[in-house]
C-alpha cells in the first residue's frame, strides 16, 4: 500500500496546482474527478482517471502515474 500511498501523494501535489490554475470549468471538473479517484483509490477509478489525465493532456507523467497507481492497486489484491 505504501507505494500506491506515494504516487497519490506526487499526483494530488500536481492536481492541487493545477487546480489553482486552471479556468476553463470543464478541465477543472475533469481534473477534480481524478482528485476524487486518488482520493478514494479504485481500481476502476484508477483507471478512468488515467484516462482523463491522456484527455487532458497536461503532463505525460500524470496518465502514467495514475496507470502506475492502477497496476500496484492491482497487485495488493
Amino acid at each position: 500500500m505504501k507505494i500506491v500511498e506515494c504516487l497519490s501523494e506526487n499526483i494530488n501535489r500536481f492536481i492541487e496546482g493545477a487546480i489553482q490554475h486552471e479556468d476553463n470549468m470543464a478541465r477543472l471538473a475533469i481534473l477534480r474527478q481524478i482528485k476524487e479517484a486518488v482520493d478514494h483509490p479504485s481500481i476502476c477509478k484508477l483507471k478512468a482517471a488515467a484516462k482523463l489525465a491522456r484527455r487532458l493532456e497536461y503532463h505525460p507523467d500524470l496518465h502514467k502515474s495514475l496507470t502506475r497507481a492502477a497496476h500496484k492497486q492491482t497487485q495488493l489484491f
